[in-house]
């Protein structure tokens, strides 16, 4: 069974698919510190789907203002934000 075609090997197109990913992993540095810190601190999902969906992370992420991100973390998430 061939695991990959043309001229990448298997190593580089992890390394392909990953890449694509780091710039959405890197914008959540620009949330604010305080919802960096909830989103470290949640539970591990252990069924189910997550809480939180990285799709509103970033429209959240993309606000430069951190006051307009905390009211946009509390209107998606005020039920886990009291935990």
């Amino acid at each position: 069974m061939q695991f990959w075609s043309g001229d990448l090997s298997p190593d580089k197109q992890a390394t392909t698919q990953g890449d694509a990913e780091l710039p959405q992993i890197m914008n959540l540095l620009l949330l604010a510190p305080d919802i960096q810190e909830k989103l470290l601190n949640l539970p591990e999902t252990t069924s189910g789907r997550d809480t939180v969906i990285l799709r509103e992370l970033q429209t959240i992420a993309l606000q430069p203002d951190w006051t307009v991100q905390q009211q946009m973390w509390y209107e998606l998430y005020s039920d886990i934000s009291q935990k």
